[in-house]
């Protein structure tokens, strides 16, 4: 960690300072790692995009039945059926990840997606009216996506859990 000089002096001078400089140290070290862990993955395409600092998401620590933060929390890390995943592990190119719904019902090729499934897929369009649509009036954009991702509001946070997991409901009872 860079500290090999206190090795050879056997002293570390102001003992507070050598503490807090070699506490932040290791702190930036592990935050590091883990960055260099979260980019170089080919799991998190999804995460990297709104994810940037090593500390506890707002969503873990508020008062929210465990189903809906395990369907966001399911939702932010890729840890579900859409295609995009499922593909991943079957080893299918990215390209041909398409959403099947979208491709016989309206003819059109498009990866399915977090936000494909979130914002734009026909088969939850009831549900994107009577959940999410109620409150939700902003752009349907990526960027809209990544910034409801990473959302500190409790009320947003709780309405997008809420609509995930409808949308994971909905999606697993047609498999």
């Amino acid at each position: 960690y860079g500290f090999g000089f206190v090795w050879l002096s056997q002293d570390v001078g102001n003992e507070m300072i050598f503490i807090r400089t070699f506490k932040q140290r290791l702190i930036d070290c592990t935050t590091q790692v883990w960055h260099d862990n979260v980019f170089n993955s080919s799991r998190c395409d999804f995460y990297k995009l709104f994810k940037s600092q090593l500390n506890p998401e707002k969503y873990l620590s508020i008062d929210m039945p465990f189903y809906y933060r395990k369907a966001l929390a399911r939702f932010r890390c890729s840890s579900h059926k859409l295609k995009i995943e499922v593909g991943r592990h079957t080893n299918i190119p990215r390209e041909n990840r398409i959403c099947t719904f979208c491709f016989e019902n309206v003819g059109l090729i498009v990866i399915e997606n977090e936000f494909h499934a979130f914002f734009v897929c026909g088969r939850f369009e009831h549900t994107r009216t009577a959940l999410l649509f109620t409150w939700y009036t902003g752009r349907t954009s990526e960027f809209a996506l990544l910034r409801l991702m990473k959302s500190e509001n409790v009320e947003i946070i709780k309405s997008t859990a809420i609509f995930i997991a409808a949308l994971f409901k909905e999606y697993e009872s047609v498999l």
